[in-house]
């Protein structure tokens, strides 16, 4: 992880894409504030103004560069609230019992409008039966 090595992390990704998500989540665990474009999935990842900067476009990406860049201070703020943030939001245990509740129908807003039933009993012929061991 070279994001410790950095004061903040920039990223002019305006793709929606799984690469910058996942930067922008490693840096600002690693307590780095974020500077990046405003697409959706950096509006989910980031705090704007808290954790990172947000640019509507390139000026204001390089004007937000510069900004961090001569303020040391307020990079570290951003960096432990960004550390603080991605623990509590995106934790293995917070993402496990977000996933646990989506099953279970029980996260607000969730799309899933009754509980995953639980298998009673055999629901597959046992040769039928996947274990550890069977091929996909």
């Amino acid at each position: 992880w070279y994001y410790a090595a950095c004061d903040f992390f920039a990223i002019p990704e305006q793709a929606e894409s799984n690469r910058p998500y996942q930067a922008l989540l490693e840096a600002q665990a690693c307590g780095r504030a974020i500077v990046t474009m405003q697409t959706d999935l950096a509006q989910m990842t980031t705090e704007a103004g808290r954790t990172g900067l947000l640019a509507k476009d390139l000026n204001e990406f390089q004007a937000y560069l510069l900004a961090l860049a001569q303020d040391r201070s307020r990079c570290d703020e951003m960096g432990r609230a960004a550390a603080a943030f991605v623990a509590r939001s995106f934790s293995t245990e917070v993402r496990t019992s977000q996933i646990e509740e989506l099953l279970r129908g029980q996260l607000e807003g969730s799309t899933v409008r009754r509980p995953v039933p639980v298998p009673q009993g055999r629901i597959l012929p046992a040769e039928k039966t996947l274990t550890k061991d069977s091929a996909l």
